[in-house]
């Protein structure tokens, strides 16, 4: 049975659970735990990334009940909505953010349901997909047997072969003779069965190209290779990135690709799910390998770079017999005395596979790599017939050659492909070669693209550097130690760029010393006169050296301030806890060279060090969490899940509607605060309503909602469109009233020292926000150098982003003391407390005179009034934060360090709850 038309307006309420994990069957009904349930069709069907094109009445003998706060409004035409069940929760949404959501448990999905993450990348149409693939071959294959897997592995490529067809014909349905089926497959091959009117209307909307490039992609990542049909050569690619070879041996290097990265570990794993093509190749890239041997044009193949999970034994056995470069990312974990049988494995099975073989360190976040340093490895590297160790340390250099913006992952990930395909140049690969049989292996690193003036420096030696080797202006040969040096142009897919790269091989060893000192030149630039080192200097006292991992990179300064000489250890790993204490102990600082923040303080301030003696980048190490803990800040909404409207747009929409429709809208619309400053005129700069309550049970010619449009003056598509929320519970927090007795906060996200401001009623804030609820004892805690020490250390920080405070270590992990309470409230809703009738009394007196700093109309604001010198000095501040010190036994004079080492303490004796 059918139901209703169009308009029919149902929610999601519930599923049908079929295994204990995975996908379940959604169920609609028109309110919760509704007597009659639907579920939904698909259009196209079986793409997860459709629409709703009808609902079915449905009578399950069984099924559950999602929360309120997970129920989503849908109707025909929405998009497809997926249930995802693992471990207790419960995932809602469409291919996409599903596949967002999933984000933090992938790992441990990939490792006990393979079969239900795969079903989500492809759902979203992931680049992950190819990655994950072999695993869930493997599986199959271990739980049951070969047969099975084989026809498992044919099963799912006919699928994706046939929802790829039903994007550009929905109506297609594939006949049910095994003969006719679009893909079949035996135990190496492949088969596409496109029948010629389905070519031709592939053809026409330039989607058959798209098909084919994705069936190779998969399919060799299932360990098949693909026999295109034949007809496919009378279809018009126009200007094809695919030129077909039809030679066995050209089809085996389309599907494989010309490199080969293998990684290994779950921090390799990490940065290989970035690695690209990189757009380009190099001029004089090697004629047996891109060229067409006939025309001797360059054929861009559709993959030049193959990424394997060398963790999956199934997928390396399935491996081409030889390629032109194989890369080994690996990870430190697998290096200790000797290798892992894991690893050793690997290697031995891709010895003999290329011509040139790159070993790739999968450079950890917070130290060096081992394979740059640790005489451990020194055994390993020996063992494995490698050309070249490349220098992935490359990326977190202040002298990085490429986008600034990207996160560390990624410009790891781009060294990789840059390198893989540097290596496909017949120069490079001659050389490097002719040098490992020389010399023996060297580290290889490179830069790209330096006369475009993306880097501070023209000479390339400035990029050249890292933490691994040196930095030594001038020409090679004043050295001795660079085995040779290329300069590679290369050119850009659609030929209408070219750009140039430099390519070194130079001795393994260790030279962070020069690299210390350039990074310091550059930092303090006309003030190096204040930065000195040398021989004359006193060294680093030696229960400071045995603090650090890696204590051959790390390099001793004298800074020259009004207040006091600095002492200062630059180091390439990130200080622990130990090591800070241990520097206090000798009067010196250890910082990272990364922490650009904290070296221009120590170098080129005036100002004295004082209680400020813990660096920006700090190792805390495992951090305990409290579940109570956790529940106590909650983001600010998604801007994605408002509708958002100046003062004046919302007053004429609501002075055009009728007074019941006035006032239920008034009811929905809350106030959202921009900036920490309430407004002088006492209305909010901004308002802001729930785009799904909103648009719940009105119709796309809804007067009101039309009204809307014409005022915010958006595309109807865009501005009104229906979607699923992307932070559904934040919203549902931020819009429920905090608990009789307590009031609302706002915590900007990100800021040290911490920013707080009081919310007026109904208040909202963005993400860029936390919201606390309490009594005046929130903002004491929550503004207090306590807190602004712990989350400083915690707050996780990267180039492609702003930083950020963590909801599981600023939050879940910060210690609160006894004289504080943490609450449950509304539903999961958490508030803080205290009985400290003083502390409750000199927080509302404080927050009373930074309410009147921010408004003397002396252009001072909240945050300047928060941070100001005459508000620290107030007596009743100062009385204030040492209340809090004292409820962590600390005393009023605790530098910052001591107030850290107090705090891990503390958090150690947490529970996870």
């Amino acid at each position: 049975m059918t139901a209703g038309g169009e308009d029919m307006e149902l929610s999601l309420v519930g599923y049908v659970a079929h295994v204990s994990h995975g996908f379940a069957l959604p169920l609609f009904g028109q309110h919760d735990r509704a007597n009659t349930l639907y579920v939904a069709d698909c259009w196209p069907s079986g793409d997860h990334s459709g629409t709703i094109s009808s609902f079915d009445v449905h009578e399950p003998q069984s099924n559950s009940w999602l929360p309120a706060d997970q129920s989503v409004i849908v109707r025909v035409g929405d998009p497809w909505l997926d249930v995802f069940l693992w471990n207790g929760m419960v995932f809602v949404g469409n291919a996409q953010s599903l596949w967002s959501q999933l984000m933090p448990i992938r790992a441990e999905l990939e490792q006990f349901a393979p079969l239900s993450l795969l079903d989500a990348a492809m759902n979203a149409d992931s680049p992950e997909r190819d990655m994950l693939a072999p695993a869930a071959m493997s599986y199959v294959a271990d739980r049951f047997n070969w047969e099975r897997a084989m026809r498992w592995r044919e099963g799912i490529l006919r699928r994706q072969v046939v929802k790829l067809v039903r994007r550009v014909t929905p109506q297609f349905r594939e006949e049910p003779t095994a003969t006719k089926h679009l893909l079949a497959a035996n135990v190496s091959t492949a088969y596409l069965n496109l029948p010629r009117l389905l070519l031709d209307q592939l053809g026409k909307a330039a989607a058959l190209e798209p098909l084919i490039e994705d069936t190779l992609r998969f399919a060799t990542s299932l360990g098949l290779r693909v026999d295109l049909p034949r007809d496919t050569s009378s279809i018009p690619f126009g200007e094809s990135r695919l030129q077909k070879d039809t030679s066995p041996e050209s089809n085996a290097r389309l599907d494989q690709g010309a490199v080969l990265v293998l990684f290994i570990g779950r921090r390799a794993r990490e940065i290989a799910r970035h690695i690209d093509e990189p757009g380009w190749f190099p001029a004089d890239v090697r004629s047996d390998v891109m060229r067409d041997s006939r025309t001797s044009d360059i054929r861009v193949t559709p993959k030049m770079i193959h990424v394997v999970n060398g963790d999956d034994p199934r997928a390396v056995k399935k491996l081409a017999s030889s390629y032109e470069v194989v890369m080994v990312l690996i990870d430190d974990l697998h290096v200790t005395d000797q290798l892992t049988s894991q690893a050793r494995t690997l290697l031995d099975t891709t010895r003999a596979l290329g011509r040139l073989r790159i070993l790739v360190p999968a450079l950890p976040e917070d130290r060096p790599a081992k394979f740059f340093y640790d005489e451990a490895v020194s055994p390993f590297l020996g063992d494995w017939p490698f050309h070249a160790l490349l220098d992935t340390a490359q990326a977190r250099s202040p002298f990085w050659w490429g986008n600034p913006k990207r996160s560390l992952d990624r410009r790891i990930a781009d060294v990789i492909s840059s390198a893989a395909c540097l290596s496909l140049s017949a120069r490079v690969g001659d050389s490097l070669a002719r040098n490992a049989r020389s010399n023996g292996p060297a580290l290889m690193i490179l830069a790209m693209d330096l006369e475009r003036g993306r880097g501070p420096h023209n000479d390339p030696e400035w990029s050249l550097s890292s933490e691994s080797t040196w930095f030594e202006p001038g020409p090679p040969t004043a050295r001795g130690r660079v085995h040779f040096r290329e300069s590679i142009e290369v050119r850009t897919e659609d030929g209408k760029g070219v750009k140039r790269a430099f390519l070194e091989c130079r001795s393994i060893g260790q030279h962070f010393g020069s690299f210390a000192v350039a990074m310091m030149n550059d930092l303090v630039g006309d003030e190096r006169g204040r930065v000195r080192h040398g021989p004359d200097m006193a060294e680093p006292p030696q229960d400071l050296i045995s603090a650090l991992k890696f204590p051959l990179q790390a390099f001793a300064f004298h800074a020259r301030t009004a207040a006091k000489p600095v002492r200062l250890l630059l180091t390439a790993e990130t200080p622990t806890l130990e090591a800070l204490l241990a520097a206090d102990r000798s009067d010196w600082q250890v910082v990272r060279y990364t922490d650009r923040d904290t070296l221009r303080r120590l170098a080129l301030s005036e100002a004295p060090i004082g209680r400020r003696n813990v660096p920006s980048e700090v190792a805390l190490g495992s951090i305990s969490a409290s579940d109570i803990n956790r529940r106590l800040a909650v983001r600010g909404v998604d801007t994605r899940d408002v509708i958002r409207m100046t003062p004046d747009q919302l007053h004429e929409w609501l002075d055009g509607v009728s007074p019941e429709e006035r006032r239920r809208l008034r009811a929905e619309i809350r106030p959202l605060r921009i900036s920490g400053n309430p407004s002088a005129t006492g209305e909010p700069p901004a308002y802001a309503a729930r785009r799904k309550q909103l648009l719940a049970g009105r119709l796309s010619d809804d007067p009101a909602l039309r009204a809307l449009i014409d005022i915010l003056k958006v595309d109807p598509r865009e501005g009104l469109g229906r979607r699923v929320y992307k932070r559904a519970a934040d919203l549902d927090a931020c819009w429920t009233p905090p608990a009789d007795g307590f009031m609302r906060f706002a915590l900007a996200d990100g800021e040290i020292p911490p920013l707080i401001a009081p919310l007026g009623p109904e208040e909202i804030v963005l993400q860029t926000s936390f919201i606390i609820d309490g009594d005046w004892s929130a903002p004491a805690l929550f503004r207090s150098q306590v807190f602004g020490i712990w989350a400083a250390a915690t707050l996780s920080r990267s180039s492609s982003w702003i930083s950020r405070f963590s909801v599981g270590a600023t939050f879940a992990g910060f210690p609160v003391p006894p004289r504080f309470r943490i609450v449950g409230t509304n539903g999961a809703g958490c508030a803080l407390q205290s009985d400290d009738n003083e502390l409750l009394a000199l927080a509302s007196e404080v927050e009373g005179h930074i309410e009147r700093m921010a408004n003397a109309g002396r252009g001072t604001s909240w945050k300047s009034a928060q941070r100001s010198d005459l508000l620290r000095e107030l007596p009743v501040a100062k009385r204030l934060e040492a209340l809090i010190l004292s409820a962590y036994d600390l005393p009023v004079d605790a530098d910052d360090l001591s107030i850290l080492e107090r705090l891990v303490a503390m958090n150690s004796l947490l529970h996870r709850q």
